[in-house]
């Protein structure tokens, strides 16, 4: 039940969140680092896109591991040890700020969102790898 209640809240936070209403309020400035800071050793890469976006975009850092922001609260995936540097990526920044929430609720404590998200990486020309993401297309006429 109360798993249910926290997805619950994350899914309104994401509604929120696209609105506009809560872009950059909802964490500390020290959660947040731009792709100018970021030293990716050593760093747990957190990709919280969901596969049709990653495919769409086209990159994704080397060595991430992609867990979509909705199963946060139910993947195994994440790190055991909750000391590890986590580096939070969605595609503009946005959505991380929820992540790092999150992640802070499951009792993370070095977790930074990558300021700008995918697009400013990429915008400022730091490297990325092709994905190896595909997501079907719909077929003509229904099931």
């Amino acid at each position: 039940m109360k798993k249910l209640l926290s997805a619950m809240i994350v899914m309104a936070m994401l509604i929120t969140l696209q609105s506009g209403a809560l872009a950059g309020v909802l964490i500390d400035d020290s959660q947040m680092i731009s792709p100018f800071e970021v030293d990716l050793t050593g760093k747990f890469i957190l990709d919280i896109r969901h596969d049709a976006v990653v495919a769409n975009d086209g990159s994704e850092l080397a060595g991430e591991v992609r867990i979509p922001l909705d199963t946060l609260l139910v993947t195994s995936q994440l790190p055991t040890d909750k000391g590890t540097e986590i580096l939070v990526v969605s595609q503009d920044g946005s959505a991380g700020e929820i992540a790092v929430l999150v992640l802070n609720k499951l009792g993370y404590t070095k977790v930074q969102n990558l300021d700008g998200g995918m697009n400013a990486w990429k915008m400022m020309g730091f490297p990325t790898v092709p994905t190896t993401v595909t997501v079907n297309a719909p077929v003509a006429g229904g099931c």
